[in-house]
């Protein structure tokens, strides 16, 4: 196929039968026409694999932060100006194994606001100055976490369930803050040329917009990116399996305490099971109908929020089904018992057809609102790409979920959800034995 040209899209579905896909050496860029007048947004990524047991995403974290802080050519406030000027943005961070870019434009900029985010992305500058002022602000968060009782449960539930080598292991905040005392520009620089734009790079772009406008930019400043590069190995991370327990983190001064119970799931967003997997989660606390919600909540008042999810899992590694719940002093013992007896249940006797049929509903409906702006749609488009799949997937989800039986979401709820392995973590002022 020549480079550059559109790959034809098999599906009649919508989606499929619009989206256009170039393959080039620098990356995947996908494109989708939306009568949207005159905006366009845009989502990008591309693989990034820090040493994550050496606590080494920090200082990809920093090297991220640092892309909109100047480039060789231009400074933080001349970059900032000349987005201002025309009512664009571009945003950079950082999610598991990738680095994602996203940003919207007006039409008719959207040449000169891709060039200014490849400049940003081949000539970071990483100014000595602005490392300084960045740290001094990373710090700041860092020693904040240390009194945030939702972030301390959450991370500390996830060096229960995972690896420190995983991507969501979630080091000790004073371990990072000495960590961090020791990061220079030069080591900054150092990981930029060692890891950023390696592998794996894609944009998907949606608006009023063609190939043919960006064509140009996209051939002449980006070529320095790498769509694959088959001599870094791709590795899968697998979660923690090791005895259920409970830890607890005192933090003074905080009358609730904020809860997470779950454990680590052999599962990936592009297995079989997941999408049973996923509404069986969405039955037992996936919104304020959800059965820990009207339960815990509604009937025994024992807090004002619960929910349950299946997260930071990627195709390349697994992630973990947690339980997030705020419970007051009084009501602590009694809300983990009655939770804990509510996933027993959940699990012995799984979810009637009746669940069923209503969460299908709700997240097929959901998930259709959720394709009606362009920076979902791009971010849709993004995410599907890199899970391997083909546009026309956009198409065929609530296909996939109308399909779902009962049958099927107990199936996997009895083979990954297991009450015996719970690992809760929990923190605020509480006592330590």
């Amino acid at each position: 196929m020549q480079a550059g040209q559109p790959q034809s899209q098999s599906s009649s579905s919508s989606y499929g039968d619009r989206v256009e896909i170039h393959e080039l050496d620098s990356g995947r860029y996908i494109v989708l026409a939306a009568p949207v007048k005159n905006v366009v947004s845009f989502s990008g990524s591309f693989v990034c694999l820090p040493d994550f047991a050496s606590g080494e995403d920090l200082l990809r974290s920093l090297t991220v932060a640092m892309l909109d802080k100047g480039t060789q050519s231009r400074s933080k406030i001349e970059l900032a100006t000349e987005l201002e000027s025309i009512g664009a943005e571009i945003n950079f961070s950082t999610d598991g194994i990738r680095v994602r870019v996203s940003g919207r434009a007006l039409a008719e900029d959207l040449p000169k606001v891709l060039s200014l985010l490849a400049e940003q992305l081949n000539e970071p500058s990483f100014a000595g100055s602005e490392l300084t002022l960045l740290k001094g602000r990373y710090e700041a968060a860092l020693r904040r976490s240390l009194t945030d009782t939702s972030t301390m449960a959450s991370d500390t539930h996830s060096r229960r369930v995972y690896n420190p080598d995983h991507p969501f292991y979630a080091h000790e905040p004073l371990v990072e803050i000495e960590r961090l005392s020791e990061l220079s520009a030069s080591k900054v620089d150092a990981f930029y040329q060692d890891h950023m734009l390696k592998r794996d790079w894609s944009l998907a772009v949606v608006g009023e917009i063609d190939w043919m406008q960006i064509e140009s930019v996209i051939a002449t400043e980006f070529q320095s990116f790498h769509h694959h590069e088959n001599s870094a190995p791709m590795w899968e991370w697998s979660a923690r399996q090791h005895k259920s327990g409970v830890e607890k983190i005192h933090i003074d001064d905080r009358e609730n305490i904020d809860v997470i119970i779950g454990h680590a799931v052999q599962m990936t967003p592009v297995d079989d099971g997941y999408i049973p997997l996923y509404l069986g989660n969405y039955v037992l606390g996936g919104n304020f109908s959800a059965r820990l919600m009207r339960i815990i909540r509604d009937e025994m008042g024992l807090t004002y929020g619960i929910r349950s999810s299946l997260s930071e899992m990627d195709r390349l590694h697994h992630g973990r089904w947690s339980i997030s719940v705020t419970l007051s002093q009084d009501a602590l013992d009694e809300g983990i018992d009655e939770t804990m007896n509510q996933v027993r249940r959940f699990i012995q006797d799984g979810i009637t057809e009746e669940e069923t049929e209503e969460k299908k509903e709700t997240i097929i409906g959901s998930y259709k609102v959720g394709l009606s702006s362009t920076r979902s749609l791009a971010s849709s488009l993004l995410r599907n790409s890199e899970k391997g799949r083909d546009p026309s997937y956009l198409d065929e989800f609530p296909g996939l979920v109308a399909e779902v039986t009962a049958s099927d979401i107990n199936a996997q709820i009895s083979t990954h959800l297991d009450p015996g392995r719970l690992h809760v973590a929990m923190a605020g002022t509480l006592e330590l034995e």
